[in-house]
């Protein structure tokens, strides 16, 4: 896989991504300036994580279309510019999102090249065709799927509410230091987000699905949505509900080294006799680790913002565990075994435009 992805690296994310090089650094400014997310609006949150969300799946997933993956990163860098364009004028949005949509069904966004090299020139040769498309004023296209889909998550969640004085907590949480203000080190509430995306497995049945599982798994996917929906209105300020439910499938991804669906049918496949037991070591990492990344949530969210909300009771039920799918311990016979379930690699990414997920 092609390792380089100059272009790809503005995500700010130095320690992931390396330096920015190759590129005309003054059009993407408004990744490289510095500005804490507090400040942004919820929609530009959300392509960020988008973006951030792409870039691991092409680190970690071994079978990943690169090419088509970093199609999706231009198209939302793409959506950037548009953003930074409008602002936060509604009609203006609606206006960048119609652009955008005459230059997906034109094609501009199905380049088969990799080349680090080509894929800049690529990259800045769309951001040109948006801006002097959208200053033309009159090529646009007001439906389709994209331009739904635009509708519903850019234009509808171009603002931010948060409060004056939940942004100066942000601020002094996060001193936007190149360490990190966190006693995590960690630089943003969306990571803290990430990083506990490990809890949320079964948030990724499918509601029609679920009732053809085991009642504990039923059990557990209850709980997990339930403290999905306390994030989504504790954090409602800054985050749409379609951006938290994006980081917390990257952190899923970014944990087990596969989708959660690919995760998911593992344990199904391993239940049903394909790679026998399971290490007493691999419950116990998943269940304290999980606890303490959620505990590392919730503490952060209610330092940061202004908590309005209960935390969910036993949000420990949530946690998957391997007998959830009959797998069986060996702890009777063999204490200490470990088997790296947790770590297998896997395939698969998000769907296009994440339009199969309905959530808003």
């Amino acid at each position: 896989m092609n390792q380089g992805l100059n272009i790809y690296r503005l995500s700010g994310v130095s320690q992931r991504c390396g330096a920015v090089t190759d590129i005309e650094t003054s059009k993407y400014t408004y990744w490289t300036n510095g500005t804490l997310e507090c400040n942004n609006t919820r929609s530009y949150n959300y392509l960020l994580g988008l973006v951030n969300a792409k870039l691991d799946e092409l680190a970690i997933l071994p079978d990943i279309n690169v090419a088509d993956t970093l199609n999706q990163i231009d198209l939302y860098i793409v959506c950037l510019e548009a953003i930074k364009s409008s602002e936060t004028n509604q009609y203006d949005l609606m206006r960048s999102g119609a652009v955008i949509n005459v230059m997906i069904n034109s094609g501009f966004f199905a380049s088969e090249i990799t080349d680090d090299q080509q894929r800049a020139i690529n990259l800045d040769g769309l951001v040109d065709t948006f801006t002097e498309t959208y200053a033309k004023g009159y090529e646009y296209d007001f439906q389709g799927d994209f331009y739904e889909w635009w509708k519903t998550q850019i234009v509808d969640n171009a603002f931010n509410k948060l409060s004056t004085a939940e942004k100066e907590n942000y601020a002094n949480f996060f001193n936007n230091s190149k360490i990190g203000a966190s006693a995590d080190g960690i630089n943003n509430l969306s990571e803290y987000i990430r990083n506990a995306g490990v809890y949320f497995l079964y948030l990724f049945i499918p509601e029609t699905e679920i009732k053809k599982y085991k009642p504990i798994i039923q059990r557990r996917r209850a709980k997990e949505v339930e403290l999905y929906e306390y994030l989504c209105l504790e954090a409602q300020g800054l985050y749409s509900p379609a951006d938290i439910y994006n980081k917390i499938y990257n952190g899923v991804v970014i944990y087990y080294r596969m989708t959660p669906q690919a995760k998911i049918e593992q344990l199904k496949s391993l239940g049903d006799g394909g790679m026998g037991v399971i290490g007493i070591d691999d419950i116990i990492i998943i269940v304290s680790l999980a606890v303490s990344l959620i505990i590392a949530l919730v503490q952060c969210l209610q330092k940061v913002l202004v908590a309005k909300y209960s935390v969910p009771d036993d949000v420990k039920l949530g946690i998957a565990d391997t007998t959830d799918f009959g797998l069986r311990s060996e702890s009777d016979k063999q204490s200490g075994s470990f088997n790296k379930l947790f770590l297998f690699g896997g395939v698969g990414l998000l769907g296009y435009f994440l339009l199969q997920d309905k959530k808003n």
